[in-house]
């Protein structure tokens, strides 16, 4: 069987990532069959080790300084992308990527050596989907942030749109250095299921 098909969609906490993620894989295995799309994220591994809970992990983070947090984070991400290998897929969904993670960490100040040389692991998406979100907008569907989502202390909303708004910078430098052709996606502007569709519609093209 040849490589599956990496499709990634990344973009800001709040842009509905996670969302649209399994809505592809819903709409994708309902034309293909069961089985074809794996989505990976971070917390795959998490959750296949059976070890840690989503609060411990986050605890943990808040311990760690910018470089060995990037590397857990990315370390995560990776292995998460394995764990949809091995399922053999048509497609593998990744929810984020690395690139939303280099983004924050750059954020953090993390040096782009460091950020940089972490990813030199991953495999090049087939198609990468950058959803956009208006922070405000973000923070109305959250209604909650955890701390590493706004700039490292608490999750109070104006904390969370000042960080997020912060890394539009970042996100433009991750794009410039492992983009290339992302497509740019208003999930503040369009509605989730016109992004859905969008990238189903890709998704199905490439394998006709």
């Amino acid at each position: 069987m040849s490589e599956p098909q990496l499709v990634v969609i990344t973009g800001g906490d709040g842009s509905g990532k996670t969302t649209v993620c399994r809505a592809v894989q819903a709409q994708l295995e309902k034309e293909w069959g069961a089985g074809t799309v794996a989505v990976a994220s971070i917390w795959d591994s998490i959750e296949e080790s059976g070890l840690f809970t989503k609060e411990q992990v986050g605890q943990y983070l808040g311990h760690l300084e910018g470089k060995a947090r990037t590397l857990f984070l990315f370390h995560s991400m990776l292995n998460g992308v394995a764990l949809a290998e091995k399922k053999k897929p048509k497609w593998i969904v990744a929810d984020s990527y690395f690139y939303k993670y280099a983004a924050i960490e750059r954020a953090y100040g993390v040096d782009a050596g460091t950020v940089n040389g972490a990813s030199v692991g991953f495999r090049k998406p087939e198609a990468v989907y950058f959803l956009e979100v208006d922070p405000k907008t973000a923070w109305a569907r959250k209604k909650k942030a955890t701390a590493y989502e706004s700039g490292g202390s608490g999750g109070e909303e104006q904390k969370f749109i000042t960080f997020q708004s912060k890394l539009s910078k970042t996100w433009a430098e991750i794009e410039a250095t492992h983009g290339g052709s992302w497509i740019h996606l208003s999930t503040t502007a369009l509605s989730l299921q016109t992004v859905i569709d969008r990238i189903v519609s890709d998704a199905r093209n490439s394998f006709r």
